[in-house]
C-alpha cells in the first residue's frame, strides 16, 4: 500500500474547494430566491395593490392602473452607496 502525505499545500487547496463549493451553493440558494420572489411580486402586482422603489421614489400600484407616487426618500447619498458596494461584504455593529 502507498501511503499519502497530505502537505499543507494540498490541505489548503482541499480548504479552499470545500469554500468554494459552500459559496456556490449558497450563491444558487439565493438566485432561487430571488427568482422566486420576483414570480411572487409579479403574480400579486397582478391582482392587489403593491408598493415598490423606483429612483429612491416609492410608488404604489393597482393592477390595470398607472403608478402613483407616494413618497420621495430622502437621506441617501447613491455616491456613498456605490463606494460601500465596491469594496465588498460589511457587518454592523450595535452601539449602545
Amino acid at each position: 500500500m502507498a501511503s499519502e502525505t497530505i502537505t499543507t499545500e494540498t490541505l489548503d487547496m482541499t480548504t479552499r474547494k470545500a469554500i468554494d463549493e459552500h459559496d456556490i451553493e449558497e450563491h444558487d440558494i439565493a438566485t432561487a430566491a430571488a427568482h422566486i420572489l420576483r414570480e411572487k411580486f409579479i403574480t400579486i402586482s397582478l391582482t392587489e395593490r403593491t408598493l415598490y422603489v423606483k429612483n429612491d421614489i416609492v410608488w404604489s400600484k393597482a393592477p390595470n392602473d398607472n403608478p402613483v407616487f407616494v413618497k420621495q426618500l430622502s437621506g441617501r447619498n447613491p455616491d456613498l452607496s456605490k463606494k460601500f458596494v465596491s469594496r465588498g461584504t460589511f457587518k454592523f455593529k450595535k452601539r449602545d
